[in-house]
């Protein structure tokens, strides 16, 4: 190579230079090589020079280190971006092609001085959208959302998260727990069926292919639990099979146990295995209660459960349903390593040469999780997920307003049932609402934007973020319970009125059905 191309093509180009070069063109007194290496310009753009100096005929038209003009001003642009984080926050955001949409209509809205190629294609341009990213490259990037169902979204709300730390605070004053005896235990899903990492390919191919185990894979059940000074038990699996064999957890973490059940699944009998296997791990005793944080699932809430939870000095508190993706500690720090070591031990597994050719079975599970384990069970992710949620040290303000954004869509004021029965019209604008406006809420290091003197179309006027609308209440509709203290004696009579009730419902269904002359299938 005889010169380095980026030495001499990355500086900037001066006006003469790119003029005389063109000169010697049109003049022939060089090639398009030789004026190109005597003016140091690169070839590609000489040609291109070249095209553009014959369509004008004059020098204006030349290479030029003016920027673009910008078609919205600071503050607008703040607006936008203000706008921007607020949707996504409200897991309503906005695709690429979406803001160039958007920001043509905002700038109609705003009566901007837009080009021609705007208006054709009704949206903004790519070079705009890369120079407005650029600009505020610290405060918007482009990512991958996480997929969140529209009941983790609704039910993750102020209301519901004030119930869970009111309480816990309650059962620390209490019992005066030290973080050793603060737990939390919980399930997750193992599959034989792994998510293939990223790999180097040649370059131009467009699909590339990774082997894995097979299209839909099996899957084992880890019930796992941790506590706030970084220590963990070890887990129990759950195999899909009817009975349970020891070799199943060959290779497993020292001290793990196994159950057996056809689903996969964790159910109330195997969970109370679990709680056996944690009170010979953890110790407790009436007089040195632990505290057990857990999910409302039903294997969790059970007779059977609370009664041995009583009997061995373990306080059972459960959170409000479809918030632990946020108030979790195990699934806001540890679930997530263990998932990305397992699935790379898992592709280790398949490319090595002595398993060519070979499906993960799950009987390989155990394997794999031994080799997973330790990597994510580590005392600095178990420790940084209690304190994210505030369980240790406490901090019932631990969610900020930019937090519960999600649950403004699905906020609806209090409505009368008996109302909404007689179908009575009822003012959304003039009922109540418990959770703030999006217009009120400073987004991390997004200044307040004012408005100056003369007056800018808001975005939200353009494109509203999104409500839903006002529905009825199905006074029918079973319930998920709230979040409780399952040991304290009058949620377990709530309970037991709740399992009679639904036993109740079940005769009557089924007596209804065998009168109109339908078998029951249940």
């Amino acid at each position: 190579m005889p010169r380095s191309k980026i030495g001499v093509f990355r500086k900037k180009i001066s006006e003469m230079d790119m003029l005389n070069a063109v000169n010697f063109v049109l003049q022939q007194k060089m090639s398009l090589s030789e004026a190109a290496r005597h003016c140091n310009i690169k070839k590609s753009t000489l040609i291109y020079q070249l095209k553009q100096f014959k369509k004008s005929g004059s020098c204006e038209y030349l290479y030029s280190h003016t920027k673009p003009k910008k078609v919205f001003s600071t503050e607008e642009e703040l607006i936008l971006v203000n706008y921007l984080a607020v949707a996504a926050n409200m897991h309503y955001g906005l695709t690429l092609k979406q803001i160039r949409s958007f920001a043509y209509e905002y700038a109609l809205a705003n009566h901007k001085k837009i080009e021609t190629s705007w208006m054709k294609n009704k949206c903004a341009g790519e070079q705009w959208l890369r120079d407005f990213r650029k600009r505020y490259n610290n405060k918007l990037s482009l990512g991958k959302p996480q997929p969140t169902s529209l009941g983790r979204s609704s039910a993750f709300n102020r209301e519901t998260v004030r119930i869970v730390y009111k309480n816990c605070k309650n059962v620390l004053e209490r019992y005066h727990f030290d973080p050793s005896n603060i737990w939390n235990c919980d399930e997750t899903g193992i599959t034989t069926v792994h998510v293939p990492p990223k790999i180097l390919a040649p370059k131009g191919k467009k699909q590339i292919g990774s082997i894995t185990s097979a299209e839909r894979g099996n899957n084992v059940t880890m019930i796992a639990a941790i506590n706030a000074t970084g220590n963990s038990i070890p887990s129990l699996l759950v195999f899909p099979r009817a009975k349970f064999k020891d070799y199943m957890l060959n290779n497993c973490p020292p001290g793990s146990v196994g159950a057996a059940n056809k689903s996969g699944w964790s159910n109330e009998v195997i969970f109370v295995q679990f709680l056996e296997h944690f009170i010979s791990n953890v110790r407790p005793s009436i007089k040195k209660p632990v505290l057990l944080l857990m999910d409302n699932h039903e294997s969790h809430v059970n007779i059977s459960v609370i009664e041995l939870a009583k009997k061995s000095g373990i306080v059972l508190m459960t959170f409000h349903p479809h918030t632990t993706h946020k108030m979790q500690p195990l699934d806001r720090g540890v679930f997530g390593p263990f998932k990305t070591f397992y699935n790379n031990a898992m592709n280790n597994w398949m490319i090595s040469p002595g398993n060519a050719g070979k499906p993960v079975t799950i009987f390989d599970i155990s394997y794999l999780v031994g080799q997973a384990y330790p990597h994510a069970f580590v005392p600095n992710n178990i420790i940084n997920s209690f304190k994210c949620t505030g369980f240790y040290p406490f901090n019932e303000n631990i969610f900020t307003d930019i937090d519960f954004l999600a649950a403004n869509v699905t906020d609806r004021p209090i409505v009368n049932t008996e109302a909404c029965l007689s179908n009575e019209i009822i003012d959304v604008k003039t009922a109540p609402s418990s959770v703030p406006s999006t217009s009120s809420i400073v987004l991390g290091e997004i200044p307040t934007v004012s408005l100056p003197s003369r007056s800018i179309v808001s975005p939200e006027i353009i494109r509203p973020h999104p409500k839903a609308k006002l529905r009825k209440t199905n006074t029918s509709k079973r319930r998920d319970r709230k979040s409780c203290i399952l040991t304290d004696t009058p949620e377990i009579k709530v309970i037991l009125d709740s399992k009679s009730n639904n036993q109740q419902f079940k005769k009557t269904s089924s007596s209804k059905r065998k009168k109109n002359g339908k078998a029951d299938y249940f």
